[in-house]
């Protein structure tokens, strides 16, 4: 270790996660359209700054978005997988960037596939949050990504023959019941 600590240093946010909010699991009522577009709005101009820094979140979900005491506003932490020190090339894709990390159900399908990805994938991960905002409930995975890409795999090896009724068998547990 060589005597080195690494702290990190945050405000208190009295409303917990996203996650909790999105639960009321203080009580409170559900969240309004206002405030709804008023977190995304403050989520998508963090973001821009963010990248501004040459910053990558790369694990934006709402568990890592924290609210203030009484919806006052949200902030965006965990920075533990971020990339830093990013030029406007790097942070627009660079063939350099396929490190897959962050959590399935927000990963963008570049980064899910090894592909070159950029600040775009943040920007997904903030539209599966705008979703789960809209629909008051979080999402929820039916598969295991590797599962789902095995799953889509096998449905395109098919016979042609008895392409329809087999594809459909193999797709079957990647939709909702």
């Amino acid at each position: 270790n060589g005597g080195c600590e690494v702290l990190i240093l945050m405000e208190f946010c009295a409303g917990g996660d996203l996650i909790d909010r999105l639960e009321c699991r203080r009580g409170e009522l559900p969240l309004t359209e206002e405030r709804i577009l008023h977190f995304l709005s403050v989520l998508c101009r963090t973001l821009s700054f963010v990248h501004s820094c040459g910053i990558l979140h790369r694990d934006l979900k709402p568990s890592n978005i924290f609210v203030t005491k009484n919806d006052a506003t949200v902030k965006l932490g965990d920075f533990g997988l971020a990339a830093t020190g990013l030029s406007r090339r790097r942070l627009n894709g660079s063939p350099r960037r396929h490190s897959r990390c962050g959590t399935n159900m927000y990963m963008s399908p570049e980064v899910e596939a090894r592909r070159p990805y950029g600040a775009a994938s943040d920007t997904y991960g903030a539209g599966c949050v705008l979703l789960e905002l809209l629909l008051h409930s979080q999402l929820r995975e039916r598969r295991a990504a590797e599962a789902r890409r095995e799953a889509v795999s096998a449905a395109g090896k098919l016979p042609e023959r008895r392409q329809g009724r087999q594809r459909a068998t193999a797709a079957a547990p990647l939709v909702a019941a």
